[in-house]
Order: structure tokens, then sequence, then C-alpha cells
């Protein structure tokens, strides 16, 4: 857009428009409702694409797909009231799993939304029926929103928002007279960022032009201030906008004396000599593996990550993969020999340290940006409030100047030991009677899919076997959008996924009562002609419910939930689909790869119900 020419009135949704583009949002998923139809025209008109979905929820999954497999800010849009509270779970589920998203949703006048503290409306405001208690249900769950107070003030916190959203979950609220009000000149608009096109017609078909090709997001930013600033106008700058708000934050570095201090614990080898190495998704999202790599050979570390940093140390010799419930029998075995843990950037929870039993006899030393991580789950020995990145290459710097290099773990005999463990080890196929076995079903899939594949596992049982028999060589190659214990957000993390990373097959690990909660986005997918493998494991029942009532030793009939035919619905979509009851039927996975898929494949597999999954 040009920078000159006559002053004229500028709409309020124009200016937030504006400012998403200068952000550089190229990808924005949503449905759309009356209060933010005129922004996505204006979004549009602007060069940025827009992906309507059939369901809130599975926009925002789409949009925390698309940051999980990027290290991007994903963008959704959804409409004030029941489009808000149909979305929830997903924002809530993204906010936990500490994805960089920013949602865009509309409210009725600053009026009308803006209450007295804990205050929430019996009735709806005259002018706007579709009130729900958007701000107060976020305050609530702890997700950070912002609302700007008057058309002046939009485009700049649309702004501060976005710097936001690069490193936590943001609501950006968008009263109704915000976006219908005008501000009586024409904004001064930075240049556009490279790469993003002029104003191209809504496209809900198949991609023309790469949303995202490759590389990651800068991952610096570890915190920001909420503070609200009224300062708007011609000549207000994007770096205006981050000094005002408290968004030029540099990564906090440790003190010396406290590297010091962990380099003096590493030295004491008659007390610490068999240390472990564990990275979360903080680490991931810092760019911290190089420097833990170094950090591992010098302290002769065992290397591990939680479930959202998988294959983070992929082909390290000493890397034992997944600690925790989705640990290997590998890692089961040497993960509980540990002295001493070295955390960086992951929360411990029980699912990570299989209920605080997998560190018998170890120190734990945990570094994190939030204080708040600290003994939240396990009692910790040291503790460093600091960027993970910079701590580990301080921490290798502080030991190389040493010369500190022990063996530790990292053993001839250790080696073999994990080189030498296969999934399928123990395995007994009981396919049969028109059924797969599920673990045949996955551990065949990971033979077949490409090295480079993006597994998108949904939640519930079958995520046990995907997980654990399906690998990925990348670490955003693995995504599960189930932080908060939801099912049935697979295929919007998946469709966000393959949006983000054209021409990259990504499999859909998706259960029979999740798929049945999410066909209407299943239309997305095959429209959008996504290169997306839809594996449903149907054994039409909820899963671990059965698990559950089986080991409480009650009835499973409720939980049993009769499925029609997936494949028949997909191909009554215009899609492609089969019907799998044996791994011979999995032949239809390679034709369909020599093929150059031109859109989804789904899989409608008839699974073993006597197959169960372990539950922790």
């Amino acid at each position: 857009m040009s920078t000159s020419g006559a002053r004229h009135p500028v709409k309020g949704f124009e200016r937030i428009a504006d400012a998403l583009a200068e952000s550089g949002v190229e990808c924005i998923f949503g449905v759309l409702g009356d209060d933010t139809g005129p922004l996505i025209v204006a979004t549009n008109e602007r060069g940025i694409r827009y992906i309507f979905a059939r369901h809130e929820n599975q926009a925002v999954a789409m949009a925390d797909g698309y940051s999980r497999a990027t290290g991007r800010t994903g963008v959704v849009t959804v409409t004030g009231g029941p489009g808000f509270s149909n979305a929830i779970t997903a924002i809530n589920s993204a906010y936990r799993g500490k994805s960089r998203i920013c949602v865009l949703v509309g409210t009725g006048n600053v009026a009308e939304d803006d209450l007295e503290s804990e205050a929430i409306r019996t009735t709806p405001p005259v002018n706007w029926l579709k009130y729900f208690p958007q701000t107060a249900v976020l305050d609530i769950l702890g997700i950070s929103s912002v609302k700007p107070a008057s058309v002046n003030s939009a485009w700049q916190e649309t702004h501060r928002a976005m710097r936001k959203a690069a490193s936590e979950t943001v609501v950006l609220v968008l009263p109704r007279d915000v976006l219908e009000g005008a501000v009586d000149h024409a904004p001064m608009l930075e240049p556009r960022p490279a790469g993003l096109g002029q104003a191209r017609q809504i496209s809900n078909t198949a991609p023309q032009v790469p949303l995202y090709c490759g590389g990651e997001a800068p991952t610096d930013t570890v915190g920001v201030l909420h503070e609200t600033s009224h300062a708007s106008g011609p000549g207000v700058t994007a770096a205006g906008v981050d000094a005002a708000a408290g968004l030029n934050k540099e990564p906090v570095a440790p003190r010396a004396e406290q590297i010091s201090a962990v380099a003096d614990v590493l030295q004491e080898t008659w007390a610490i000599n068999r240390p472990l190495i564990l990275a979360g998704r903080g680490a991931l999202d810092a760019g911290t593996e190089s420097a833990l790599r170094r950090l591992g050979e010098l302290t002769g570390a065992l290397m591990a990550t939680t479930l959202h940093a998988n294959a983070l140390f992929h082909g390290d010799p000493y890397n034992v993969g997944i600690c925790g419930t989705y640990a290997s029998p590998v890692a089961s075995e040497l993960i509980p020999q540990a002295d001493c843990v070295l955390v960086f950037g992951a929360g411990l929870n029980g699912l990570t340290t299989y209920k605080n039993t997998l560190f018998p006899k170890a120190m734990i030393i945990q570094v994190d940006t939030d204080p708040a991580a600290f003994g939240r789950f396990v009692d910790v020995e040291m503790e460093i409030a600091a960027d993970t990145r910079l701590t580990a290459e301080m921490l290798v710097a502080e030991l190389e100047r040493r010369a500190h290099a022990v063996e530790g773990f990292r053993s001839g005999e250790v080696r073999d030991l994990i080189k030498g463990f296969q999934p399928r080890h123990g395995v007994q196929d009981k396919s049969g009677s028109g059924m797969i076995d599920p673990r045949i079903l996955m551990i065949e899939l990971d033979r077949i899919l490409p090295r480079s594949r993006i597994l998108c596992a949904d939640g519930g049982q079958q995520a046990r076997f995907a997980i654990r028999y399906v690998h990925v060589e990348k670490s955003r190659n693995f995504l599960q959008a189930s932080d908060a214990g939801a099912i049935g957000l697979g295929m919007g993390s998946a469709i966000g996924a393959a949006v983000s990373r054209p021409g990259e097959v990504v499999l859909a690990a998706i259960g029979d009562a999740s798929m049945m909660m999410t066909l209407g986005d299943l239309e997305t997918a095959i429209r959008l002609r996504l290169p997306i493998l839809v594996v449903v494991s149907n054994d039409e029942a909820l899963g671990s419910e059965v698990n559950f009532l089986s080991e409480q030793g009650l009835p499973t009939e409720v939980a049993l939930t009769p499925s029609p035919s997936f494949a028949a619905i997909a191909q009554s979509m215009g899609g492609q689909a089969a019907t799998v009851r044996s791994p011979d039927d999995l032949s239809v996975v390679e034709r369909w790869l020599q093929e150059s898929p031109g859109g989804p494949l789904v899989l409608d597999c008839r699974i073993n119900p006597e197959i169960r999954a372990h539950v922790l």
C-alpha cells in the first residue's frame, strides 16, 4: 500500500489489517462472523490469505499446528460470543502448550464488554445479543488478551498483540466500535516485509504459493509486559510500539556464579558421573539444541526429551528419545540410573517423570525462563531462571575452560544398547478376523512413509501406538495438541502443519471418536488438496474410557460408539479413501505416495480392540 496521497478517513478494521500485514502475517485461519467479516476483506486486500474452516475449534487448532510445525506465529479469527465459546478448548490447549498464536475475536462495543473487575453480566447488552464474558474467561485461564480502547489505538495494539504472540498465546479482542470507527487520516505504513504478495483473491482451494518454506522464527523473545498505550497516528512505528509496550526484551542470561556452581557440581565426579540432559519445548523454542549436544559430549550425558521436543536430539548415539510415559524399554532401563538430571525448558509433570518415579537417585538442576516452573511437580536442588540457550552455552564454555570431560553414560555398551533397540522387537502380530493390530498398523506406516513425514497425533488411546511406533527425525515434525487433555484437535493441527510446510507428507493419527468430532474439517483438508494421510484407528469405542472402566472393574458398554464408514464419508466429499483390515491393505498408501499426493488419503482402519494401550 502506498504511504502517500490525500488524507482520507480510515476504518478501524483497515488499521488493524495494516498492522497484521506489517507484522508479516501471510495466512489467517477462521470461521467468519459479522464482526470480523470486514477485517478479513481488508486483510485479503493486503495480500493475506484467508482459509475458512468448518468449526472454530478446528480453526484455532490449524493456527496452533501452523505454529508448532514452524515456530512462527499462527493467526486465526472467530466471531465473538458463540464463536469464541466454540473455540475455547483449542485456545486453552494452545496456551497450555505454549504455542505462538494470535486469536482475533470480535466483541460488542467497548462499554458493553468492559465491566468492573470480576463482574459478569447475567443478561446480554441491548446491542450485543451474542454476549459472552470473553475477557473474564481468559483472565481465569491466565491467557493474555489485548483490547484496543479506541480506533486511535487499534493499529498500535494490534502490533503489540502480534509481538506478544511471538512467545505465547494471545487473544486480540476487537470491539465493534473500534472495528467500525474511523480515523480522519491515512495511516503512515512501514514497508511490507519481503516476500508478501499484493492483494489477491480469497482462496479456499489448494495453495497457489508457499505460505512458509523453511527456517524458524527468532526465538529471543523471552517475555512481554502487558501495558496499555494509546499513542497512535501517522509516524508511529512498530519499533516505537515495541518500546512503549516493553517488547524489546533481550533473553535473560544466568549469573556467572550460577554457571560456576553448576560446573562445580558436575566436577564432583565421585557423586555425579551419570548425568541425563532432559530438554523440553522451552529448549526447542529457544534454539538450545547445539549447545545441549555439546554439553552432553563434555559431561558424558544421556540425552532425552519431553514429548513436545520429540526428535530434538535425533542422530545422537546416546539419545534415548522421549522420557516418561512414552519412553522406550531402553529409555526406561537407562534413565533411572541417572544421578543428575539437567533440565532445560521442561515442566517435569507426572507424564514426563512417570509420576515422579524416574529419577529416584538424581540431583535435579532445572533451567527455565518461568520461575513458577521450579518445584511445581518435582523438588529441585538447583534452579536457574534464565534463557535455556544462553545457560547451556555459558555452561559449555565454563566446562571447556576447565577442560572437563568424562565418560559418564557414553560407553560402547550403552551406545550399542541404544542402537540395537528395535520397536518391533517382541510385538506379535494379532491381526485377523478382518481387524488389524494397531501396533502393526503403525509399524508398517513407519516403514512406508518418507522419513521427512510430519506426525500429528490426536489425543486418546491411538496416540500411544502412533507415538511409540512412528518416528520422526526433526523436532518440529511431531505435533500433539492435547495439552489440555482434549481429543478432536488432531485434524486441525494436521491441516495447519500441511499449510505451513507445502509438499511435506503429514500423518494425522486420529481415533474414530475424534474423527466424528471433526468431519466438517475433513472437507477442509480435501478442499485444500493437502498431502495428509488421515489414519483413523477405528475400534468403535472411546478407547481410553474402555481402559479406565475395565481397570475399575466396571462394564464398558457405555464407552462403545459404533461408527459409520469413514472411507465412504471421505469419498462423498471428493477425497481418496480405503478401508484397512490387514497389513496387506496398506499397499494403497504406497500407491498414493507414488502418484505424488494431490490431496488427503483417508484410511478407515478397523483395529483389533483386544490390543489395549498402556495407561499411566
